[in-house]
């Protein structure tokens, strides 16, 4: 997952701050966490969380995934496990 931000906050030349637009980029393709497939975020199928996104190659392995996070990210994660499903 990437985090891209476009524009900055920061002063305008009199010293005064500047309120700044800032938003989330979502990158071009990312890994699915379950079965491990690289996605086109534009039309994977997303979910939030821990204030992180994650994009799936279906909604079975999102499901998989919102039933249990912490299983497939963070320090306790093994990686994409062998699953019984096939992707198209």
């Amino acid at each position: 997952m990437s985090w891209d931000t476009v524009t900055a906050s920061g002063e305008n030349k009199d010293g005064q701050s500047e309120a700044v637009d800032l938003r989330w980029i979502p990158p071009a393709k990312d890994v699915d966490p379950i079965c491990g497939k690289t996605v086109s975020t534009d039309t994977a199928k997303p979910s939030v969380y821990d204030g992180s996104v994650y994009y799936f190659c279906s909604r079975e392995c999102r499901e998989i995934f919102e039933a249990a996070p912490e299983q497939y990210i963070g320090p306790h994660a093994e990686g994409p496990p062998q699953l019984e499903h096939t992707h198209v």
